[in-house]
């Protein structure tokens, strides 16, 4: 997984999809751990979405966020915006603001102050993208901290 993340530092696509792919085929069914393979998923679906193999996307993203409590909380929280821009990419918005539901709700119900930040500026984001300028602009209005770039604006427009 390291080189995993390697890679997706270095913008390395198709490193990252080998990496990813090894962690997988790699698995002897019971050595692999859920969160080790959750986040190889994230990977391929991160790494699919940025080739706009939208249906491959969907399909190693969409288990991820059927199953919150089955990954790390930030992989969920990644899997679920890509997923979500996934949709917004295909001309489904209302998917996409579903998923940026769901993500929010999740972090209320774990009770997780950071995943609630992260999942609202997700919001944020997806209003934004969607020209909804003015509930984006309330997020921001009502943010207290100094704005730093979110962690999904990374992603393609």
């Amino acid at each position: 997984m390291s080189a995993c993340f390697i890679h997706w530092l270095a913008a390395d696509l198709s490193g990252l999809a080998q990496a990813a792919t090894q962690v997988l085929d790699g698995n002897d069914g019971a050595g692999l751990q859920m969160e080790t393979s959750t986040w190889a998923h994230y990977y391929l679906g991160l790494v699919h979405y940025q080739h706009n193999d939208l249906v491959e996307a969907k399909r190693q993203l969409t288990p991820l966020v059927l199953q919150p409590s089955q990954s790390h909380v930030q992989c969920f929280l990644s899997s679920a915006a890509m997923l979500a821009l996934t949709y917004l990419a295909e001309g489904q918005p209302n998917q996409a603001r579903e998923i940026a539901e769901a993500m929010v709700s999740f972090a209320l119900q774990i009770r997780d102050t950071i995943a609630l930040l992260t999942a609202k500026a997700f919001q944020a984001e997806l209003a934004l993208r969607q020209g909804r300028l003015a509930e984006a602009s309330q997020w921001a209005e009502q943010y207290d901290r100094p704005l730093a770039r979110c962690p999904f604006s990374a992603t393609r427009p």
